[in-house]
């Protein structure tokens, strides 16, 4: 989960300061409450699954035969990262010193 946070941070960056909107970041057309299961899935799912199975961090981070789950860990990361800066009124830069597990806790 912390990776799919860091990397939804960098992403939310690039679009603040370049005005791209990757496809991999892109949450628009998912539901929040399946935005919720995926972190939810992501929140239980063991580091060392995660980490090496390559299965599961391809199923997650990457292309999918389902377009609408391509891309998922990095799709939460970018819509957790983006509920902060909205609760916090933080901009994108002050999230520059805080750990993924502050940003989590803060939505």
């Amino acid at each position: 989960m912390d990776n799919a946070v860091l990397e939804g941070a960098a992403t939310v960056f690039a679009h603040q300061h370049s005005g791209t909107t990757p496809s991999w970041s892109n949450y628009t057309t998912i539901p929040d409450s399946m935005l919720e299961e995926w972190r939810a899935d992501l929140e239980s799912m063991p580091i060392h699954l995660y980490a090496t199975g390559p299965t599961a961090m391809r199923e997650w981070s990457s292309t999918n035969d389902d377009p609408d789950l391509e891309w998922r860990s990095l799709r939460v990361g970018a819509w957790i990262v983006n509920r902060y800066l909205a609760k916090s009124r933080k901009q994108i830069i002050d999230l520059r010193h805080m750990s993924a597990r502050e940003i989590i806790a803060g939505v």
